[in-house]
């Protein structure tokens, strides 16, 4: 589709991604702009599959904290349609600027909502598993709103793993915020691996660079199970005890859920 033709009631203003198998647009309703995610009948069934999910989610979790669902679409010559709310301020990830750091009370800001967004997945049953600056968008006020769930993982009902697309991307996340635990054993991954996710993003906030790098011939994983990372000095009193909590290499150190996290800020 192109600028000026119509997609569910909505005039197509500006296109943001055109691929073969995937296209994004921002789109104007009439109650204002919106966002739409497609999948093209040239997609493979698990990009289907994780739009879906992400309609699953979003249908369950009304945060304002997490992207709103605005309308879904799935016809049978094998286009799939999500709109979802516009944030209008960007990516978090375009706000961090040459390695330079955030103010802490800026950054103890932007984690509550992160936070509290995080809490409204985690109750609905789900685990994000790729939180990262690029996931989390920032409104006109600065409030952040966590997006991309698509590949996120159902937590187990009653002891048992829900089958399909968890299980298909079980091995998803982005190496410099993903959990020790998700990345040695990814069906182990459960609410706390979002919260390491999220230490790694405040420490980036505070500190300008991610907590965690290794040499080439080391892997990543290896200063996580360790918990070697520089103590960032000169910063607030809250923030080291912070990090030291989210960032634990054993789950069971870490705080069980994010409300308990936020208590960290």
């Amino acid at each position: 589709m192109r600028v000026g033709e119509y997609l569910l009631g909505c005039r197509v203003e500006d296109v943001l991604l055109d691929t073969p198998h995937a296209w994004m647009a921002r789109v104007r309703g009439p109650d204002g702009d919106r966002v739409a995610k497609v999948r093209t009948p040239e997609a493979p069934s698990e990009l289907h599959d994780a739009l879906r999910l992400e309609h699953r989610i979003l249908d369950r979790v009304h945060d304002p904290n997490v992207v709103a669902l605005h309308g879904w679409e799935s016809v049978p010559d094998g286009w799939s349609v999500l709109l979802l709310e516009y944030v209008p301020g960007g990516a978090l990830s375009d706000r961090m600027f040459d390695g330079e750091p955030m103010a802490p009370e800026v950054a103890a800001h932007l984690m509550r909502g992160v936070l509290s967004g995080l809490e409204a997945i985690h109750q609905a049953g789900f685990v994000h598993r790729d939180l990262k600056p690029e996931h989390i968008l920032l409104d006109d006020e600065s409030e952040p709103h966590i997006c991309d769930l698509g590949f996120a993982k159902e937590l187990p009902k009653g002891g048992r793993e829900r089958a399909g697309l968890s299980q298909f991307y079980s091995f998803l996340g982005t190496p410099e915020y993903m959990a020790p635990e998700q990345a040695a054993e990814p069906a182990s991954a459960d609410r706390r691996a979002d919260l390491f996710s999220a230490g790694c993003i405040l420490y980036e906030l505070v500190t300008g660079h991610v907590p965690f790098e290794a040499p080439d011939d080391m892997p990543l994983l290896v200063p996580k199970i360790l918990g070697r990372w520089e103590r960032p000095a000169g910063l607030p009193s809250w923030v080291v005890p912070a990090l030291e909590a989210l960032l634990a290499p054993s789950p069971g150190d870490r705080p069980a859920t994010a409300t308990e996290a936020l208590k960290l800020l």
